[in-house]
């Protein structure tokens, strides 16, 4: 486990007052949450496959590289939580979380019109250069393959980011060295993304991801809205808090273990086996 890794001080669920575990639930281990019911949805469910490569356009041959960047898009789902204004929704939380964040260094506090989608959709178009390694004469090109695919998983909330101004919502809105703490750990996340989801089928951030035309983009908004909803259950029988001590692979693998252990995309009537017409 790096615990220097940046993105470890942001909580992704929040309850202090949670009797049954931790009163955060990290910000990675939510978003694995979320892949991990993406990952088994997929795995189970033939017509998801089957719908995903018809939106797509591609073959069964390039169905595992289609496969590892829906998850990596959709471990990208809350991008825009990984930012001071949003951690200190829930100061309780981010004192937790993140011990050094001092709410009088921001301007803005925990600002109400903060809306992590759209927000990280901008913060997205506007860091993803840095992220890629895109030189600047191709970042434009690049961010067009990126874009729908980004726009869809930030738009899990039911609203597609469309055209958006390139400024930060609020420029300055913090003292440093906190811009820059934000923008790191939005940068290792997708790292790290990258590296359990793109790397096991030889793909990489610098890969252009498959066109995803108009069709494409609203499936894939929707799948992720339903692993949202399924991932932020925090019954503890689902997807309970948990405390930061566990490798984020090791962390995957084992909610992909209790999704199918606990048969829980059957319990909740998104699977049914077979039966005869009659």
């Amino acid at each position: 486990m790096d615990s220097s890794a940046h993105y470890r001080r942001y909580w992704g669920k929040a309850d202090t007052n949670n009797e049954a575990g931790p009163g955060w639930h990290p910000f990675a281990y939510h978003s694995l949450d979320v892949a991990a019911v993406a990952a088994s949805f997929w795995e189970q469910s033939p017509p998801i496959r089957q719908a995903f490569a018809s939106a797509f356009g591609v073959g069964a041959d390039e169905l595992d590289r289609l496969r590892a960047w829906v998850l990596f898009f959709v471990a990208l789902h809350d991008i825009g939580k990984l930012h001071a204004v949003f951690q200190l929704f829930s100061r309780e939380a981010a004192a937790l979380a993140w011990p050094g964040l001092d709410p009088e260094a921001l301007q803005f506090g925990a600002s109400s019109d903060y809306r992590h989608g759209p927000e990280g959709f901008r913060l997205a178009k506007q860091e993803f250069a840095t992220w890629t390694g895109a030189a600047a004469d191709d970042a434009l090109d690049a961010w067009d393959r990126w874009c729908s695919w980004v726009a869809a998983v930030a738009g899990h909330h039911g609203e597609i980011p469309g055209d958006i101004d390139d400024r930060l919502p609020r420029r300055g809105y913090a003292r440093t060295p906190i811009p820059t703490q934000d923008a790191d750990a939005r940068s290792s996340w997708v790292k790290r993304a990258a590296a359990l989801f793109l790397a096991p089928v030889g793909l990489a951030l610098a890969d252009a991801p498959p066109e995803c035309e108009i069709p494409a983009r609203n499936l894939l908004a929707g799948f992720c809205s339903l692993c949202d909803w399924i991932g932020s259950n925090t019954d503890t029988d689902f997807f309970g808090y948990t405390a930061l001590d566990t490798a984020e692979e090791v962390y995957f693998a084992a909610r992909l273990r209790q999704i199918a252990d606990k048969n829980i995309l059957r319990r909740l009537g998104l699977l049914a086996p077979r039966h005869p017409y009659a």
